[in-house]
C-alpha cells in the first residue's frame, strides 16, 4: 500500500467542522513537554499530532536515541510522508485497519477530548541504520470534535522489541473501566477481537510482578502449577508477548493491567 493511500485514509476520517487554534496547539505541546520529564528514556519519545493538518507539531529530542532520526525529519513539510515511509511494507495495510478500528471505536462511543481512554498499537518501524524495531504508540485524543473525531493527540512512542513478537500487530483501547483488545490476522487480513485478561489472569500477573515463583502463585491461588502454567500460556497467546515478564510490562503500558 502506497503512502498516498494512507493519506487518503486520514482525509476520510478528518473532521471538517472544527479547528484547533495556535494557542490550543501550544498548550498541548507544553503538556507534552511536562509528560516528557516523567518518562525520559533512550527507548521512548513524545509526539503531538495535529490531525486536522496531518502534521506533527512536536516530536521530542529523544527520538534520535530511539530510532536515529532528528525531530525536524518529522516536523518538516513532508514529515508525515517521512514517517510512513519507515513502516515495514507488510505492516502498512494493517496499520490502516488498526486506525479504522480506533476511530470507529471513538466515534461510536462519542468519546470527547480529555477522556481517560488510551489507544495503543504496535508495528514494525525502520531505524536509521536499516533495522526494524517493534514500535508501540500509546495515544490520548486530547481534543475531539462533537462527533468524537480526533483533532489533536499526544502520544508516547516506545521500543518494545524486547516485549513483542516481530510478526504481531495489536491494538488496545483501554480506560480504567473498559478494556478492549484486537490483533491483526495476517492470513485473513483483518482485525480480530481478542479476549482481554480474565480476573484470574490479572491476579496471576500481579502476583508474578511481585517477584514470587509460579509455585507460590499456585499456592496463593489454591490451584496447581499446571493450571498456572496454562494461564501463563494463554496470556502469551493473547498478548503476543515473548515471555511472562514481557507481558506484565506490555499490559501495564497499554492499560490492560
Amino acid at each position: 500500500m502506497q503512502n498516498r493511500n494512507l493519506f487518503a485514509f486520514f482525509d476520510k476520517y478528518k473532521s471538517t467542522a472544527t479547528t484547533v487554534t495556535e494557542e490550543e496547539e501550544k498548550e498541548i505541546v507544553n503538556q507534552a513537554k511536562v509528560v516528557e520529564q516523567y518518562i525520559s528514556a533512550d527507548d521512548t519519545f513524545i509526539i503531538v499530532w495535529n490531525r486536522l493538518k496531518n502534521e506533527f507539531v512536536y516530536v521530542s529530542d529523544s527520538v534520535t536515541k530511539m530510532v536515529g532520526y532528528h525531530p525536524s525529519d518529522y516536523m518538516s513539510e513532508n514529515g508525515m510522508m517521512f514517517t510512513m515511509s519507515k513502516f515495514h511494507p507488510t505492516h502498512q495495510e494493517p496499520f490502516v485497519s488498526i486506525y479504522e478500528k480506533i476511530w470507529e471505536f471513538y466515534i461510536s462511543k462519542n468519546i470527547q477530548g480529555d477522556s481517560d481512554y488510551l489507544s495503543s498499537h504496535n508495528f514494525l518501524y525502520q531505524k536509521s541504520d536499516g533495522s526494524y524495531i517493534q514500535f508501540l504508540q500509546t495515544t490520548n485524543g486530547i481534543r475531539n470534535d462533537k462527533d468524537g473525531m480526533p483533532l489533536i493527540s499526544l502520544s508516547v512512542a516506545r521500543n518494545v522489541s524486547h516485549l513483542k513478537k516481530n510478526n504481531s500487530m495489536d491494538l488496545a483501547i483501554c480506560s480504567p473501566r473498559d478494556k478492549n483488545f484486537w490483533s491483526y490476522n495476517f492470513d485473513l487480513k483483518k482485525m480480530e477481537v481478542v479476549s482481554t485478561l480474565t480476573k484470574q489472569e490479572i491476579k496471576i500477573l500481579n502476583l508474578l510482578h511481585t517477584g514470587i515463583e509460579s509455585k507460590e502463585v499456585a499456592e496463593i491461588c489454591n490451584t496447581s502449577i499446571h493450571t498456572i502454567n496454562t494461564h501463563k500460556k494463554n496470556i502469551l497467546l493473547k498478548t503476543n508477548c515473548l515471555n511472562t515478564t514481557a507481558a506484565i510490562t506490555y499490559c501495564k503500558f497499554v492499560g490492560l493491567l
